[in-house]
């Protein structure tokens, strides 16, 4: 009998004891869908451990592997290269990185050294994961590279790249969720997966 005492029933149904609003157990603490401590995913996904700056910065080591090789053969082959061709190039390099980032964290969740290092982006899309615009925001630093084309000015965008990197690593170590400022601008969280 629907309602009766000692039945679960609709919140308010009458059983003093049925979860939910009008009733209750006095004795226990009702618990959230969802984990509301400091710890939480800031989309409201189910807390998961986060991930801190050492093995982010590993699963960035790889990504950098893939991107290195056919980098560095293009630059040779472009190195008497006049102004304009070491631009066009730069530009189509950050272009393919950026396409690679961004898809990637917002199609998977995760780049191949995300997934190797068993880490994943959450954000607010499908699935938890980034939304292409959060996965935009989140890489959006990736854009200094764009700067070392310029001469003389590439010496000062490699110690601005460095000095970004660092302050990533040092966000990611002083945020009680293990989030970097390109996180909190873009809305995500590495976790373990």
């Amino acid at each position: 009998m629907s309602g009766s005492f000692g039945e679960n029933s609709e919140p308010g149904g009458g059983n003093p004891f049925a979860n939910g609003p009008g009733g209750g157990n006095p004795f226990e603490t009702p618990r959230p869908a969802y984990d509301n401590s400091p710890f939480a995913s800031p989309t409201g996904q189910p807390h998961q451990q986060t991930a801190g700056a050492g093995i982010r910065l590993l699963a960035q080591f790889i990504d950098g592997l893939i991107f290195i090789i056919p980098s560095f053969i293009i630059g040779i082959a472009t190195a008497g290269s006049g102004f304009f061709t070491r631009f066009v190039v730069s530009v189509v390099l950050l272009a393919i990185t950026m396409a690679y980032f961004v898809g990637m964290e917002s199609i998977y969740g995760k780049t191949l050294g995300k997934m190797v290092t068993g880490l994943e982006v959450r954000g607010s899309g499908t699935n938890g994961f980034p939304t292409q615009e959060e996965a935009l925001k989140r890489n959006a630093y990736r854009l200094l590279g764009l700067v070392g084309v310029l001469p003389v000015i590439g010496l000062l965008q490699s110690l601005i790249s460095l000095g970004v990197a660092i302050y990533i690593g040092v966000t990611i170590n002083s945020d009680g969720m293990n989030r970097g400022w390109h996180d909190h601008f873009a809305g995500t969280t590495v976790v373990k997966a």
